[in-house]
């Protein structure tokens, strides 16, 4: 749920057409990325699991989500070619997706210091409402943000422009940096939780999206960088 959809779906990404699972030492992480944007969860498992790593194809693991084992134990077999995961009353079997991938914990932004906190919901809202002018040709939203503020803004020549405005809690430097607004709303979507942390280094480099007062998930997305 929180990982899969920053999938690659262009076939010929081959790795990065998986979702990447790693387990070592009772610490599950899990990574899907597109190369735009990049999802990662963690999460605590029994540690009588054996570490392993794969690629798995997203359809096998929306299988397993659609199952709902939130309340059940899997049991995982996993040999060079393939991986199945033992469910109370069915198995899930998948051929693993060879390949490299990406190294994940490089992209994850270490030191963005310009930090906005406010509502999931707020935030997914001001998104929008922005995004409405936009296009498939001109996929864009502006946030403009300085002490305490956050504007959201888009112009296009057939539907005219969009700009939000609100109070926020934002601490860092005052700058414009544009993003694709659904991959914004993609990973508030998948935040639990009420609250949202947005921290950003520069209009340049990648964000990283997380859940207010919860480790376990971060989403980090590039932005669009606009030629003059």
């Amino acid at each position: 749920k929180k990982t899969i959809f920053a999938t690659a779906t262009e076939r010929s990404r081959f790795a990065i057409n998986g979702v990447h699972l790693t387990c070592q030492q009772g610490v599950l992480k899990v990574t899907a990325t597109d190369g735009r944007r990049l999802a990662h969860a963690t999460a605590k498992i029994p540690e009588s699991l054996l570490d392993f790593t794969a690629i798995i194809p997203p359809r096998a693991l929306s299988l397993l989500m659609k199952a709902d084992v939130s309340d059940s134990l899997v049991g995982v077999e996993m040999d060079e070619n393939q991986i199945v995961f033992h469910l109370k009353d069915m198995s899930i079997m998948a051929r693993l997706i060879t390949g490299r991938f990406p190294d994940y914990e490089s992209v994850i932004p270490k030191s963005n210091k310009s930090v906005l906190k406010m509502s999931k919901n707020d935030f997914e809202g001001l998104i929008r409402k922005a995004a409405l002018v936009t296009s498939e040709e001109s996929k864009s939203v502006k946030l403009s943000l300085s002490q305490g503020k956050i504007s959201a803004s888009a112009k296009t020549q057939v539907h005219g422009e969009s700009l939000v405005s609100m109070e926020v809690d934002y601490r860092g430097q005052s700058m414009d940096i544009r993003f694709n607004p659904s991959y914004l709303i993609d990973g508030l979507k998948a935040c639990d939780g009420k609250d949202v942390v947005f921290s950003m280094k520069d209009p340049n480099s990648a964000a990283c999206l997380s859940e207010d007062g919860k480790d376990g998930y971060c989403y980090v997305v590039t932005p669009i960088n606009i030629v003059s």
